[in-house]
C-alpha cells in the first residue's frame, strides 16, 4: 500500500501547497525530496475515468482486499442517488467532476461525502447541477466547523441554506454568499454558542419576522440566538414584530405605557372587548413600525429604548417596570434590554467585531488545508480514501 500512500503525497503535493509536500512527506517518513519521488514514479499515473482508478502493478493485487470495502463507500452512495432519480451516466458523471476538479479545491473531502452532500443539497436547489455545484462549500463549513467547534459535524452548510431557504434568499447567489458568510464567521466567533441549527430553528420559529429582516439585523439576531437558543430567539423575534406591526391586540396596561412613552397614535386605536379592555390597532398605530420594516434591533434601539429611557428619567427601577409593563414576555422584556440598553449594545459590538475579524469561507478554509497540521494531515488522509474508493469500485 506504500505505492498508493506515496502517489497521493506526490498529487497532493502539486496540487495544493508546497506546505502539504514538506509535511505529507514527513507523514510517509519519507527521506527523500518529494521531486525526486516524483521522478522515482513518473510511470505512475492514475487513470481516473469515472468511478475507476487503476494501479498497475504487484502492490495493487496485495492490496484488493483491502481496498475493496473502501469502495462499499462509493456504491452506496451512488445507489442513494440512482435511487433519488439520478441515471447511472448522471452518477457516474458526478464522480468524475469531483475527482477532476473539486478533490484539488477541497482537498478534505472524499468522492462518496461528495455524492452524499450533493444528494442532500438537492432538497434545496431542486438542481443536481446547482446543488454540485455549492457542494464544495458545503465540504468546506464542514470541516472548517468540525475543526473550530471540536466536534465533528456534517450537514452545517445545509442548514445554513434551509435558513435562507425560509427567508426567500436561496436563489439569489449574492444575497445567499452574503448571509452564509456571515452566519459562519459568527459561529466561528461565538465558539459553540451558535450553530447552523441555532439559524434553521431561528428562521422556523422567527417567521415573518426573520423572512423579512434586513441584511443589517442578521448580526444582533445571530447574538440573541447566541443568548437565548434558536428556539426562544425565534419566537421572541416574531412576538415583539407583531407588537412592532400592530398585529396584536394590546391590553389596557400596554396601550397605557405606549401612549405615555409617545409610541402609540391613539387615534388609529380601536377599543374593543368587554369594558374596552384590549386595542385593535391600524397599520402606523405604532410609532417607528412602518419606517423600520425589517429592522427590529433598529426599532427598539433608536425608538423604543431612548422613549423608555426619557421617560424612566434615569431611575433604573422606573426603566425596568416599564419595560415589564410593555413587554408580551420576559424573553421579549430581555430583547428590549439586548437591542436598546448601551451595555449590551457594547456587548454585542464586540462579539460581532470578532465575527468580522474571521475570515471568508473559501480563505478559512484554504489557510487550513495550507497552514495547520491538522488541516494538512487530514488533506491527505481523504485523498488517499477518495483514491481507494475508486479503486473498490472497479
Amino acid at each position: 500500500m506504500d505505492a498508493y500512500r506515496i502517489g497521493v503525497s506526490i498529487a497532493l503535493a502539486n496540487n495544493v501547497s508546497p506546505v502539504l509536500a514538506v509535511i505529507s512527506r514527513d507523514l510517509l517518513g519519507i527521506k527523500a525530496p518529494i521531486n525526486q519521488i516524483t521522478r522515482a514514479f513518473e510511470a505512475w499515473k492514475p487513470a481516473l475515468l469515472g468511478a475507476v482508478g487503476v494501479i498497475a502493478g504487484a502492490e495493487m493485487i496485495r492490496g484488493l482486499a483491502t481496498i475493496a470495502k473502501h469502495g462499499e463507500k462509493i456504491l452506496d452512495q451512488q445507489d442513494k442517488l440512482m435511487r433519488a432519480g439520478l441515471t447511472t451516466n448522471e452518477v457516474i458523471g458526478l464522480q468524475a467532476s469531483y475527482y477532476e476538479r473539486i478533490a484539488k479545491v477541497v482537498p478534505t473531502s472524499t468522492a462518496s461525502e461528495f455524492l452524499k452532500t450533493t444528494n442532500e443539497l438537492r432538497a434545496v436547489t431542486g438542481s443536481t447541477e446547482e446543488a454540485a455545484a455549492l457542494a464544495p462549500k458545503a465540504m468546506m463549513v464542514d470541516t472548517l466547523l468540525s475543526n473550530s467547534l471540536g466536534r465533528e459535524t456534517h450537514g452545517e452548510y445545509y442548514k445554513l441554506l434551509r435558513s435562507a431557504e425560509m427567508k426567500g434568499i436561496s436563489t439569489d447567489p449574492a444575497k445567499l454568499e452574503q448571509f452564509t458568510d456571515q452566519a459562519f464567521r459568527m459561529i466561528t466567533a461565538f465558539g459553540g454558542k451558535l450553530t447552523a441549527e441555532d439559524f434553521q430553528t431561528i428562521a422556523r420559529r422567527g417567521g415573518t419576522a426573520f423572512m423579512n429582516a434586513k441584511p443589517e439585523s442578521i448580526g444582533p439576531i445571530g447574538v440573541l440566538g447566541a443568548d437565548l437558543g434558536g428556539s426562544a430567539a425565534g419566537t421572541t423575534l416574531q412576538t415583539l414584530q407583531q407588537l412592532q406591526m400592530g398585529a396584536t391586540t394590546l391590553t389596557k396596561q400596554q396601550a397605557a405605557v405606549m401612549s405615555q412613552l409617545g409610541l402609540l397614535d391613539m387615534s388609529k386605536a380601536v377599543q374593543t372587548g368587554f369594558g374596552g379592555s384590549r386595542m385593535q390597532l391600524a397599520p402606523g398605530a405604532i410609532k417607528g413600525s412602518l419606517d423600520y420594516v425589517g429592522d427590529l434591533p433598529g426599532w427598539i434601539k433608536n425608538v423604543v429604548y431612548p422613549a423608555l429611557a426619557k421617560a424612566s428619567g434615569g431611575d433604573e427601577g422606573v426603566l425596568q417596570n416599564l419595560i415589564a409593563k410593555l413587554s408580551p414576555n420576559r424573553n421579549a422584556a430581555k430583547l428590549v434590554e439586548m437591542f436598546g440598553n448601551p451595555k449590551f449594545l457594547e456587548q454585542q459590538k464586540k462579539d460581532l467585531g470578532l465575527a468580522g475579524q474571521i475570515e471568508s469561507i473559501p480563505d478559512a478554509y484554504r489557510h487550513f488545508t495550507e497552514r495547520n497540521p491538522t488541516g494538512v494531515k487530514k488533506a491527505f488522509g481523504e485523498q488517499y480514501e477518495s483514491m481507494l474508493q475508486a479503486m473498490g469500485r472497479r
